[in-house]
């Protein structure tokens, strides 16, 4: 049951990434969307992925005593991490990205969840579920940004988590990376400091060669 079940939910859901692939060009952009309206946003594309969904997915959300029983990591969730969420130009990823979530286990799972309590009309817990990924990552020191307009045309920033050890003067701060694909600057972010150029934060430690001091 439990194998029909995952195929099923796979197939809509891959049928949803050809789709999604088809429509978008290689330009494409997410758009810029205020903060404040993006949770509704969210629950709309939500909206979406239910309606998409089998018969039988829909009763398997169903069949189990709570919603978190029914989240597939390793079926549907895989699908979701190779699929929608990896794609550049994903508008449900963008949108969670806008709210500081980036692991792409958290973006599966923030997801598939909304997904399940919207068929079981059950309050999606928008707010709730950002702010449980955020506060886990917090304790480890990583805080990933919520602002993500370039500051040389306002534009999206692409960001990925970049890691420690790229400051020499604070080796142990995690930072994550901000790409403009439009003006091709690139920026580092980490909360004390918010966005600061790329170049003023990386410096290239330059070793001098050494001198020549065998003799003769």
């Amino acid at each position: 049951m439990r194998i029909l079940y995952c195929t099923l939910v796979l197939v809509a859901c891959e049928q949803r990434d050809t789709e999604n692939l088809q429509e978008a060009g290689p330009n494409d952009r997410p758009q810029v969307v205020a903060q404040e309206s993006s949770s509704e946003r969210f629950e709309n594309l939500v909206a979406e992925f239910a309606e998409n969904l089998t018969e039988e997915a829909r009763k398997s959300f169903l069949s189990t005593e709570t919603a978190e029983e029914a989240v597939d990591h390793f079926g549907w969730g895989m699908s979701l991490r190779n699929g929608e969420l990896n794609q550049r130009n994903s508008e449900t990823r963008q949108l969670l990205v806008r709210h500081g979530i980036y692991h792409r286990d958290d973006l599966s799972s923030i997801l598939m969840l909304s997904v399940i309590r919207k068929v079981r009309n059950e309050p999606i817990k928008f707010k709730e579920q950002v702010d449980y990924y955020r506060s886990y990552w917090q304790e480890l020191d990583i805080i990933a940004p919520t602002q993500i307009a370039c500051a040389e045309c306002d534009l999206e920033l692409e960001v990925l988590y970049y890691g420690s050890n790229k400051n020499p003067k604070h080796p142990e701060r995690e930072y994550f990376y901000g790409a403009c694909r439009s003006c091709d600057q690139a920026y580092l972010f980490y909360h004390e400091d918010g966005w600061l150029p790329y170049e003023q934060i990386v410096v290239e430690q330059v070793v001098p060669a050494k001198s020549d001091r065998s003799g003769g």
